[in-house]
């Protein structure tokens, strides 16, 4: 869970949130969009505002389509997700260039003939060079521009898959903007001045991707209870274990102590049936432990790794708390007076 909470996930979802935009039916709202992010744009309050369809809600269904390329002398159709954006986006999600350059208005070719595509549809589309390169998907047909460092746009529970971006603001569903800290109350403000009718809907971009973990989240609480609760009952038979070893064996302890046996000689004497048997649990409880644990951890595209050392140090506290709770009760008989130990027999 650590590994999933501090994995870059190669773009800035700080301070980032999502605004769910009027429903594409709503003629009178609609226009409003564009005036409404204008003004955003010219708030010292706001950083940056991007408007697409589907844009980085990560439990949105991509739309997919059919995409055109060209290699080797031979064109071929691949299936691929599209993510519809302008010029901002990029810049607003500081998303990482790996050649070409962004989408632009500058460029006025861009809004029909510009494609930016991912590392991961690069190797897919099998390209050498991809900036250049002749594409054609969703209406839009013309030449990549630029190729983006892979992007985590999904769970890490799967792979980072191809991905096509194109300059598509129409019909627009979601707003991404990047606010200033403590300016929520500007967007709160703005809102009703341009959708009287709809209320305001949005969410954080952290959070969202949050909630993608929620269930191995309870999971690794639920793990954490059940953990405290067997080592708990482990804790208790063992106490009741040395405590009732220690009563059988009350004249030994006596007569050893009476021939000259140290308290370390009578503890050892008392612990090590004890550590051979923790040492067993240990040696049966790996497999089973490896196999559950790999299994979960297949569950996701990006994951650590089992070590060795894990399990070591699984076996070595598992030992230090059997030692623990048996060493008051060996101390005890150990330090009693062999006279009244052997009078109590």
């Amino acid at each position: 869970m650590r590994f999933l909470q501090k994995r870059d996930l190669g773009f800035d979802q700080e301070q980032v949130i999502n605004l769910y935009l009027p429903d594409p039916d709503d003629t009178l709202s609609r226009k409003s969009i564009k005036p409404f992010v204008d003004e955003l744009r010219q708030r010292s309050e706001i950083k940056s505002a991007s408007v697409g369809s589907g844009i980085y809600d990560p439990n949105t269904i991509l739309p997919a389509a059919s995409t055109l390329i060209e290699g080797n002398g031979k064109k071929r159709e691949l299936m691929t997700n599209y993510l519809f954006i302008e010029e901002h986006f990029v810049p607003l999600l500081q998303l990482k260039l790996k050649e070409g350059r962004n989408l632009s208005a500058d460029f006025g070719t861009d809004v029909q003939q510009g494609f930016l595509v991912n590392e991961a549809f690069v190797k897919q589309a099998g390209w050498t060079q991809a900036v250049g390169q002749d594409i054609e998907g969703f209406g839009h047909k013309g030449k990549v521009v630029g190729v983006l460092k892979n992007f985590h746009y999904k769970s890490l529970h799967s792979p980072i898959e191809p991905v096509v971006m194109i300059w598509n603001t129409f019909p627009a569903s979601t707003l991404i903007v990047k606010l200033k800290p403590g300016s929520l109350p500007v967007l709160n403000k703005l809102w009703p001045k341009y959708f009287p009718e709809t209320p305001l809907n949005y969410s954080f971009m952290d959070s969202a991707f949050g909630i993608l973990y929620k269930a191995d989240q309870v999971r690794m609480t639920l793990f954490n209870y059940f953990t405290l609760l067997a080592v708990f009952i482990s804790m208790l038979g063992l106490y009741g274990l040395i405590s009732m070893v220690s009563i059988q064996r009350t004249r030994e302890i006596g007569i050893r102590k009476a021939i000259g046996a140290s308290v370390v000689n009578i503890v050892a004497l008392l612990s090590k049936d004890f550590v051979k048997l923790a040492i067993v649990a240990f040696a049966i409880a790996i497999p089973f432990a490896w196999y559950f644990m790999d299994r979960w951890l297949l569950d996701f595209a990006y994951r650590v790794d089992l070590e060795w050392w894990m399990f070591v140090l699984g076996g070595f506290l598992s030992l230090i708390i059997a030692l623990a709770t048996i060493s008051y009760e060996s101390f005890k008989a150990a330090l009693l007076n062999p006279v009244e130990s052997l009078r109590s027999e």
